[in-house]
């Protein structure tokens, strides 16, 4: 009686519903490693003195692929950064070792200059 029940009740669409949510089902438990379910709950509710309306409810719960966690850096008022607070970027380096390279170059022509005095 069961699955005759299921076989005419909405011309099989519940049927082939089951048997899509299935596959889906089947497909990300495979896809995740991870449990999956399809649940068929089947309402009956009176019609009349003798007879009553069944109300089929397919659903599925799909396992999760999880997301990936990132490591980030705080700075300030809340904001997130993947560079250290204190790395500096390629650029500010190679300033700043421009700017020793200049202030060297600055204090040796300096002191050169003190020499021949």
């Amino acid at each position: 009686m069961f699955i005759e029940t299921l076989e005419e009740v909405g011309d099989g669409e519940t049927l082939f519903r089951l048997d899509k949510l299935l596959k889906e089902v089947t497909a990300a438990v495979t896809e995740t490693g991870k449990a999956g379910s399809v649940t068929l709950k089947i309402t009956l509710k009176p019609n009349g003195e003798q007879g009553v309306n069944v109300i089929p409810d397919a659903s599925s719960k799909l396992p999760q692929k999880p997301l990936r966690a990132g490591f980030f850096y705080t700075h300030g008022e809340g904001t997130l950064s993947r560079r250290h607070p204190t790395q500096m970027d390629i650029e500010d380096k190679f300033s700043a070792i421009d700017k020793r390279r200049t202030d060297r170059q600055a204090s040796d022509g300096q002191a050169t200059d003190g020499d021949e005095a």
